[in-house]
């Protein structure tokens, strides 16, 4: 067998080598396309696995942030991963506001989600101070500085407030609220001066002074004319208590003065007579049978009314004091007696005026007409006043006992009546006083007291005394009305009032009877002083 020359072998093995290279082009080749297919395999399955989210605002046009990422303004469709995403809406304004919205979605492979927000408004600092600038309103820089105390524009703030209360002055409120607020503010001094000016401008009535007098008592304008009088006026009422008189067992229902001499009555069925300067208890009366309610002296007769439905007619002109006649025909209390010329009249719970003879004690006459009890009587000018239960005040003819007129004014129980000058007045427990004319019968002046109910009235120097309910004594400018001062010391509702002297005397329900007096040296300037007014 031949051998095959070397030759030959040397181009076999090169064959061999040609058809490794291109097997392992082959499989190369086989490779990328592999990969690549399974690149497009992943890329489909990612494509199919992809969710949708939806997100739509109330608010147009607000970027909407996906994990950190701009997708866009609203409404957006967003193509994300499957998963849970943060979702942040904002949308800045103009005016230092803005609406936004913080959240987090959950979606699965291949959903669609729909998300409908409704944007929350917030507001920053900017936005409170351009309110308050736009508006000028003071509350709504009170409203930035209380949010902001410390803020940016925190001292233009007070700056703006301080000017607007002070460009908003006009009247004697405004001048308080800013001075109030700005009591060593910027402008204090000017408003000081502006509010005494606009004070003493309400100086044309009693009323107005006093209020000037109270809070200036040094003032620019204490040397005017008007000021001065009413400082008189006011001088004349700072009366103290000097003294209180103690003695009856009961309360205190009436007082009356003969001048060295001085009448209490009381629910303690007495009546006690008192010494008229040292106030020294002289003797007690005794002969009623219940509560003595009214007393009245005219010369040297003494009328006493008794809730035992009698009437004493009492001579003060002996020592003792000697009962003359006892009045009998009430079916009820008598509550007021008066004696007016040649008459006893007599008011009471049977709602009844009856007229008596003064010197004979006989009955004349029985005046019908009242609904309910009368509580007061006064006499005056030909005419007898009765005050009832009923809120009117009845005007009778004194000579025929027919009905003149009916007065209507008060809203209860009219308890008190009195005369002076011309003048009837009427205390009510509506808690006013009213002053109407005698001859007219025309209502002059009401007067409201703030105490509840007045019990008595006391006219005295042009001045109007009311004890009340509330333990206190009111007094009056009898020309105006206006309130000069109030009188505190008793412990229960003032009863009584009268003028003793240059004293007042109160009795109350605490039992105790005060003495009022002047300071030394206005009781002395009072005898001088003249009790008419410009008012």
């Amino acid at each position: 067998m031949a051998l095959l020359p070397c030759k030959d072998k040397g181009r076999a093995g090169k064959g061999n080598d040609g058809a490794d290279m291109e097997l392992l082009s082959k499989i190369a080749i086989a490779v990328i396309l592999l990969g690549v297919l399974t690149i497009i395999i992943e890329l489909i399955l990612f494509l199919t696995n992809r969710a949708t989210l939806r997100i739509q605002c109330d608010q147009a046009d607000a970027p909407v942030y996906i994990n950190g990422l701009l997708h866009g303004d609203s409404n957006i469709e967003a193509r994300v991963a499957p998963g849970t995403h943060s979702v942040s809406v904002r949308k800045e304004m103009n005016d230092g506001s803005y609406y936004s919205f913080d959240g987090v979605v959950n979606i699965g492979k291949g959903a669609t989600k729909d998300i409908h927000i409704k944007l929350e408004r917030k507001f920053t600092e900017l936005y409170f101070w351009g309110k308050a600038k736009y508006s000028n309103n003071p509350d709504d820089y009170d409203d930035y500085l209380e949010r902001y105390p410390e803020g940016k524009f925190e001292a233009e703030a007070k700056a703006a407030i301080e000017e607007i209360f002070h460009n908003n002055i006009s009247g004697l409120q405004s001048c308080a609220e800013y001075l109030k607020r700005y009591p060593f503010g910027k402008y204090a001094k000017e408003i000081k001066a502006k509010q005494e000016d606009l004070t003493f401008a309400l100086c044309d009535t009693v009323a107005g002074c006093k209020k000037y007098i109270e809070k200036y008592p040094n003032g620019i304008y204490g040397s005017d004319p008007k000021i001065k009088r009413v400082k008189k006026l006011l001088s004349m009422v700072r009366f103290n208590p000097a003294r209180t008189i103690e003695g009856h067992k009961g309360g205190i229902n009436c007082i009356v003065s003969t001048g060295d001499k001085f009448y209490s009555c009381s629910d303690d069925k007495t009546i006690i007579v008192w010494d008229g300067t040292y106030y020294n208890k002289l003797r007690v009366l005794e002969g009623h049978t219940d509560t003595v309610s009214s007393l009245y002296i005219s010369g040297n007769i003494m009328a006493s009314a008794s809730e035992d439905r009698t009437v004493i007619l009492w001579n003060i002109g002996e020592s003792p004091p000697v009962p003359l006649h006892t009045l009998t025909g009430h079916t009820g209390w008598v509550s007021k007696v008066v004696i007016y010329d040649d008459f006893v009249i007599s008011g009471a719970e049977d709602k009844t005026v009856k007229v008596w003879d003064i010197q004979t004690g006989e009955l004349i006459r029985t005046l019908h007409g009242h609904h309910a009890g009368v509580w007061s009587v006064a006499a005056a000018d030909g005419k007898i006043f009765s005050g009832s239960e009923d809120k009117t005040i009845k005007v009778w003819d004194m000579q025929t006992g027919g009905l003149i007129r009916t007065l209507e004014g008060h809203s209860d129980n009219v308890w008190a009546l009195t005369v002076s000058d011309g003048r009837l007045l009427s205390a009510s427990w509506d808690d006013t006083a009213i002053v109407w004319d005698i001859k007219t019968l025309a209502p002059l002046l009401s007067i409201r007291a703030n105490s509840t109910r007045i019990y008595t009235i006391k006219v005295y120097q042009e001045k109007i005394f009311a004890g009340s309910w509330d333990k206190k004594i009111r007094i009056f400018d009898l020309a105006s009305g206006a309130l000069l001062t109030e009188l505190d010391g008793h412990r229960e509702s003032v009863y009584t009032i009268e003028a003793h002297g240059e004293k007042i005397l109160s009795g109350s329900l605490d039992k105790s009877m005060i003495v009022w007096e002047l300071p030394v040296h206005q009781n002395s300037e009072t005898k001088q002083q003249e009790t008419s007014s410009d008012y």
